[in-house]
């Protein structure tokens, strides 16, 4: 229990959440061999009473939810540590809950998902859509705003050799986003889909377009009547540099553009930017991380910006994680600072998880396995057990929403000609760091680099200052050193 040190206030011990750190085998990468391993600190098992032998040690990560209620101000707390060979020790921890509450991320943040249905080949047992709830509840509550769909539309020929679309997993899908509010756009990849099934039932051509047309068309129906998010459809994946995906999303997209007020996303993967003969059927340009940070010495994130300004397309990014293990900083810098920092109004990655084989065997499968959280089958296979680089995400996405919450408390107090000198110096602190950002970068390896975790608790405390100070909310000194 941490207990307020000025007050009655209370946090109790059901507001925390105590991990241990497993420790696994790991491949370099996803494309290293089977031999190509290190140990990495990955999984975040439930606390339990473990061996710790002398001259070797033991990692922990601990959460503390702070519920909405509580008062702000400094609290204190202990952590007891009992060995089975000496007496018990505690470990003093303070924490500062501050006097406001974060903005909402102002991008759309989404994670692929796809479900898992079988464990080391063994299928789950129960209803799959239970498992999809439960997993999105874990993504919903480590931040994301944005749905990524990979719900297909099932076609098949009914009576008269007529196309019928059966809508009634994606409407599930989209309606549970809609429930746990998922508000930023959701990525329609399932749409893949429809163009091959529909192949494969040997339709006519003019039917295939027309049946591809009508379901975008409905889609959108049901996204007015249902209270969906917006919707981006997402055709074909990453299709420059392979004549044969380009010509489809060529083909696609205009079927898709047919449709009034249809959005067409397209990932560039490799490409720098997006060909111009491509420009009528995008909308939304998503460009990856990688190949931006190779370019950005020939083409800045303004020469981005300024490209889709002219264009009048939106930005989007995906950053995966390769072969940066279980690094939480790498996450952490992705969709924080560094996201911030760029022109991109939203941000995804791939994925939650894909695993080649047995979850916990990383050497079993011509590739390597990738999770940001891992099944749990003592406990039903759902929750999921977090990472260290899931945590890291939750982390930046905090970092970027207390950069909002700035921005905002700026923007409403810059017509306050008392609060002028509190704008002057919350502006001159987000031009500091924008500017020790750009020491190393911007690109992600050098926030990486240079941030340490000082410098984020650094930071984070003084934007935590400059905002309670624009709202004129007080934060004391003593606090700070607490935080």
């Amino acid at each position: 229990m941490w207990s307020a040190t000025q007050t009655t206030e209370v946090i109790t011990t059901s507001n925390s959440d105590l991990r241990l750190v497993r420790i696994v085998t790991k491949r370099w990468d996803r494309d290293s061999g089977p031999t190509e391993t290190e140990q990495v600190p990955e999984i975040l098992d439930y606390n339990r009473p473990v061996p710790i032998p002398a001259g070797t040690s033991q990692q922990f990560w601990l959460t503390i939810y702070v519920p909405p209620e509580t008062a702000p101000g400094p609290y204190h707390g202990t952590i007891s540590v009992s060995p089975g060979n000496a007496a018990p020790r505690s470990l003093g921890l303070d924490l500062t809950v501050l006097p406001f509450t974060l903005a909402p991320p102002d991008r759309g943040l989404s994670m692929s998902y796809t479900p898992l249905t079988s464990f080391a080949g063994v299928p789950l047992p129960g209803d799959p859509f239970v498992y999809l709830w439960q997993d999105h509840q874990d993504i919903r509550v480590h931040g994301m705003n944005s749905g990524a769909v990979y719900t297909p539309v099932t076609v098949t020929l009914g009576a008269g050799g007529a196309v019928e679309v059966d809508y009634s997993g994606l409407i599930q899908n989209m309606d549970m986003l809609r429930e746990m509010g998922f508000s930023g756009p959701a990525h329609w990849r399932g749409i893949f889909r429809l163009y091959r099934d529909l192949q494969r039932l040997h339709v006519p051509t003019a039917t295939l377009e027309a049946t591809y047309t009508g379901v975008v068309s409905t889609v959108l129906s049901l996204r007015a009547e249902r209270g969906w998010p917006e919707i981006y459809f997402f055709p074909v994946d990453e299709p420059f540099g392979d004549p044969a995906k380009e010509a489809e999303l060529y083909y696609l997209g205009s079927l898709i553009k047919q449709v009034p007020g249809a959005l067409v996303e397209v990932s560039l993967g490799g490409a720098g930017s997006l060909p111009p003969e491509a420009d009528p059927f995008t909308d939304v340009r998503s460009y990856s991380g990688w190949r931006v940070d190779r370019l950005l010495p020939v083409q800045s994130f303004q020469d981005i910006a300024d490209q889709a300004v002219t264009s009048g397309d939106r930005l989007g990014l995906y950053y995966n994680t390769r072969n940066m293990g279980g690094r939480p900083d790498f996450s952490r810098a992705t969709w924080g600072l560094y996201l911030w920092n760029s022109p991109f109004e939203g941000e995804g990655v791939w994925t939650y998880h894909v695993f080649m084989g047995d979850p916990y065997d990383d050497t079993d499968g011509p590739t390597g396995d990738l999770a940001y959280a891992y099944p749990d089958p003592a406990r039903g296979y759902a929750p999921m057990l977090p990472t260290l680089r899931w945590e890291g995400t939750r982390e930046g996405i905090d970092d970027l929403r207390y950069l909002y919450t700035l921005e905002q408390a700026i923007a409403t107090a810059q017509n306050d000609p008392s609060k002028a000198e509190a704008v002057a110096r919350a502006q001159a602190l987000l031009a500091q760091l924008r500017t020790d950002i750009a020491q190393y970068g911007p690109e992600l390896r050098g926030i990486i680099a240079r941030f340490s975790g000082e410098d984020y608790a650094h930071y984070r405390w003084a934007i935590a200052q400059a905002i309670s100070e624009l709202l004129s909310l007080r934060v004391s000194d003593d606090a700070g050193r607490h935080s």
